[in-house]
C-alpha cells in the first residue's frame, strides 16, 4: 500500500544454507547453485536486515547478495549461560556407569559428540575416527536426527562395541553433567555456522577437537583447542 509505513523485518541466519543443501545432495554442485538461488533471489530480499551468528556465516549472505537485492549484514555471535556450565563437576558414579555403557573400563577415555545427527552436521566423520583409534577409547554420541539408524550400523561394522548412542538428552543438568564426565569434546562439522555445543563443552571445562574452519573459529584458537584437519 502506497505511504504505508511498517517496521524492518530482520532475517537471523544461523545456518549457511549452501553448505547445508550440499551436503543434503551429496556434495552436488547443483544443490549449491540452487540454493545460491534462493537466497540471492528469494530469501535475501525479503528481508531488510540480516543478522548472522558469526563472520563464517555473514561471509555466505554477503557472497550470495545480487546488486539489486543488497542488505546490510551484521554479526551478533551466540553464546552459553557460563554459570550453569562452569559448576559442572564429574560424577565418579555417572563416569562409571556412562563408561559400563559404553563397554569400556578403568582405562578407557570417553570421546563425546553432542548434535544434530544430520548429513550437514559431518557426522560421517565420528565414525572413520573412532575406527582409526586403537587405544581404549568410546565415542558417546547424544542427539537425534535422521541418521542415529546409519551411524549405528556403521559402527557394527567398523567399530564394533564402542559407539554409544543416547538419543536426545532434553534435562539441561542431565546435558551439562554428560560434559562433565567425558573426556574431550570431539567436533567433526568443518562448515558449522557457529557450534553452540563445542562452546558448552568448553565452557564446562571439556578440551574441545574441531576441525580448523568454519564458525567454531569464532571462539576458539591453538591456545584454547585442538584444532585439526578435517578427516579421521
Amino acid at each position: 500500500i502506497p505511504g504505508l509505513r511498517r517496521p524492518p523485518l530482520v532475517g537471523m541466519s544461523w545456518e549457511r544454507m549452501d553448505d547445508n543443501v550440499e551436503a543434503f545432495l551429496g556434495g552436488s554442485r547443483a544443490g549449491r547453485l540452487w540454493s545460491r538461488f534462493y537466497m540471492g533471489y528469494c530469501y535475501i530480499p525479503f528481508f531488510d536486515y540480516h543478522i548472522a551468528n558469526s563472520g563464517y556465516t555473514a561471509v555466505e549472505l554477503r557472497g550470495a547478495m545480487r546488486a539489486r537485492h543488497e542488505r546490510p549484514v551484521y554479526v551478533r555471535p551466540m553464546g552459553v549461560d557460563v554459570d550453569d556450565f562452569v559448576t559442572a563437576r564429574r560424577s565418579e558414579d555417572g563416569r562409571r556407569n556412562l563408561t559400563a555403557e559404553s563397554g569400556g573400563g578403568e582405562e578407557t577415555k570417553l570421546l563425546l559428540y553432542v548434535g544434530r545427527l544430520s548429513p550437514e552436521k559431518n557426522v560421517q566423520l565420528l565414525i572413520e575416527m573412532i575406527g582409526r583409534l586403537r587405544d581404549d577409547f568410546r565415542l558417546v554420541v547424544a542427539g537425534e536426527g535422521p541418521l542415529p539408524g546409519w551411524l549405528e550400523n556403521e559402527a557394527k561394522v567398523r567399530a564394533p562395541g564402542r559407539v554409544r548412542l543416547l538419543g536426545h538428552i532434553g534435562d539441561r543438568a542431565k546435558l551439562i553433567g554428560l560434559y562433565a564426565d567425558c573426556d574431550p569434546f570431539v567436533h567433526p562439522n568443518p562448515r558449522e555456522p557457529f557450534g553452540i555445543a563445542p562452546l558448552e563443552a568448553m565452557a564446562a571445562g571439556l578440551p574441545l577437537v574441531a576441525p580448523n574452519a568454519g564458525g567454531v573459529l569464532s571462539y576458539t584458537d591453538q591456545t584454547n583447542a585442538w584444532l585439526a584437519e578435517r578427516n579421521g
